[in-house]
């Protein structure tokens, strides 16, 4: 049980945070909170793809500073 709730709560606090960042969507909007019940429930696909673009947008920062500082 705990194999499965980490991770899910991983997923789960990742989207909200990304929820409350953007300013586009209303954080009352149901279909928003309904989206973030299903990546939550099917963390062994949303997780690694949520990682993924984190790990690219952190290394594409880098490159963009690295590249500044040159």
């Amino acid at each position: 049980m705990v194999f499965y709730c980490v991770p899910a709560s991983i997923v789960f606090l990742a989207t909200v945070r990304a929820l409350m960042k953007d300013d586009s969507t209303p954080n009352t909007d149901q279909f928003s909170w309904l989206l973030i019940g299903v990546a939550t429930l099917a963390w062994p696909i949303t997780l690694p793809m949520i990682l993924r673009k984190k790990i690219a947008d952190a290394a594409q920062a880098r490159s963009v500073s690295s590249l500044n500082h040159a």
